[in-house]
């Protein structure tokens, strides 16, 4: 035990100001001592190896360690960030090159074509929306000419949404690279941040396969409805009455909470109309049918950037977003600059023949070239096999959408980055002081509490004998002559 440990707990446990530093100190380290032997004497009966003792451990260990898995500095300026974000409204175009061909089979190099084509047009002040009409394969760009309305913060992946606050208004962005293809923005304008809005809807839909004659029937019922309420009838018994969205319709027309770039454009631009609480909106149609609309009450955004509540919300919206992976980015550097990374050969093309036979029972056409046990990477000391490969794929191959498997060369990159974190989690005395000093902190006041409870709080509860005699030994010096006076705090005796 140095000196530079026992003043860290010195500092620790004595947080007042005291008048005489050295006399206070001399004090402790009388107390630090013997609590040090304690612990030492813990360990060397092994207390330590308890069952109960490593459950406890284990459990303080992985709740204390998440803290420890982010960079502090690159989180907070991923909550600063969100928190400029969030503060405007951008009012979107887009045009969508897809890499698959009509077949549908990967083809980027007619995706690559398409796109240069598109760019070269814009540079030469090609209309945004004549050339999303005409290229987008955005199917819904034929009708509303690439306009996806106003979004907001997280109303996009991370990637699109930095692309977009990075573009200036009236200018298109550089392609975004996405696994479906290649994605062009155009800032059309930008507003301050509306929030968000309760809201109340009656939707009258189109029937599959409508014709015109259908729809002006609709559009005529819901101009009917439309009267009935402006002259006063209930807004939330006509749309359990007539509403075609179910779901709300049981609760009188009440929709969830609704933001900026979750609905149809034109739905969102007649809900952000409404200029004060109650008001209605007239009938308007959207691809779904005609919809009536009640505004209920508005949340605005929060503009001051020091509100603590609102920053909490912020991370706890982000945490789980794409972006968060940035914070995590250092650990991956940490762990290869101090520990090394180290891939071993061997031909990809023979990794994915024998994860497609053990993973989808698939012929082997290469020979088994690598087996359970071939090296594919170390992480220091730490050797990463076939076997480990197969285990991260058989788990995590699938896409989230359930669309069908990821590629093998990204689930690889997917499973090494893992790994990395993982080795980072399961060192971390190696690489945060901090976390081992915490750790160690933890282990010494268990094994404390665990030896004196032994010894001496388990012994004298349950030794009478014991008590009497310690009671007889020290009762005059610690009471010394007693004069007992009784008290009454009675007005009357």
């Amino acid at each position: 035990m140095d000196a530079k440990e026992f003043l860290r707990a010195y500092e620790k446990n004595n947080t007042q100001p005291v008048k005489d530093r050295a006399k206070s100190i001399n004090e402790y380290l009388d107390l630090y001592i013997r609590s040090r032997l304690k612990i030492q004497e813990a360990y060397e009966r092994k207390l330590d190896t308890l069952p109960a003792m490593k459950v406890e451990m284990e459990n303080l260990r992985t709740q204390i360690s998440q803290n420890y898995m982010t960079d502090p500095d690159i989180s907070a300026q991923l909550v600063k960030e969100a928190f400029t974000r969030s503060q405007k409204d951008i009012h979107v175009a887009h045009i969508f090159i897809s890499i698959r061909n009509a077949a549908g089979f990967i083809d980027t190099v007619m995706a690559g074509r398409k796109l240069d084509t598109v760019i070269q047009l814009l540079k030469k002040g090609e209309d945004f929306f004549k050339t999303a009409r005409r290229y987008s394969d955005d199917t819904s760009a034929a009708t509303n000419n690439g306009d996806m309305g106003f979004i907001t913060l997280l109303t996009l992946p991370y990637a699109f949404e930095n692309a977009i606050y990075s573009t200036a208004t009236g200018k298109y962005s550089t392609p975004v690279r996405s696994l479906a293809g290649f994605h062009i923005f155009k800032n059309l304008g930008e507003r301050k941040a509306v929030g968000k809005i309760k809201a109340q809807q009656i939707l009258l839909a189109f029937p599959p396969g409508a014709d015109e004659n259908t729809r002006k029937q609709i559009a005529t019922k819901a101009d009917s409805l439309y009267k009935r309420i402006i002259a006063g009838d209930n807004f939330n018994r006509l749309a359990a009455d007539f509403s075609n969205d179910y779901v709300s319709a049981a609760s009188g027309g009440m929709m969830p909470e609704i933001g900026v770039g979750q609905f149809d454009p034109a739905f969102e631009k007649a809900l952000w109309a409404l200029p004060k609480d109650n008001a209605i909106s007239k009938p308007f149609a959207t691809a779904y049918g005609w919809h009536i609309l009640k505004r209920l009450s508005l949340k605005p955004v929060i503009t001051d950037p020091n509100n603590k509540t609102y920053q909490d919300e912020l991370k706890q919206r982000i945490i789980n977003d794409s972006r968060w992976k940035n914070s995590k980015d250092f650990l991956v550097k940490k762990v290869t600059d101090k520990k090394g990374f180290k891939k071993f050969p061997y031909e990809d093309a023979a990794l994915w023949n024998m994860s497609d036979s053990v993973l989808d029972g698939k012929p082997m056409t290469s020979g088994w070239a690598i087996t359970a046990f071939t090296p594919l990477f170390a992480i220091g000391d730490s050797v990463y096999n076939a076997n480990h490969w197969v285990n991260y794929a058989n788990m995590y191959r699938y896409k989230q959408d359930g669309s069908g498997v990821k590629p093998w060369d990204q689930v690889r990159e997917e499973w090494i980055r893992f790994s990395l974190q993982e080795y980072y989690k399961a060192h971390l005395e190696e690489f945060s002081e901090e976390f081992k000093q915490q750790m160690n902190e933890f282990r010494d006041g268990n094994l404390f509490f665990e030896i004196m409870q032994q010894e001496v709080w388990n012994k004298s509860q349950g030794d009478s004998a014991a008590l009497v005699v310690l009671y007889e030994k020290t009762s005059k010096n610690i009471f010394g002559s007693r004069v007992w006076m009784p008290f009454c705090f009675s007005v009357r005796i």
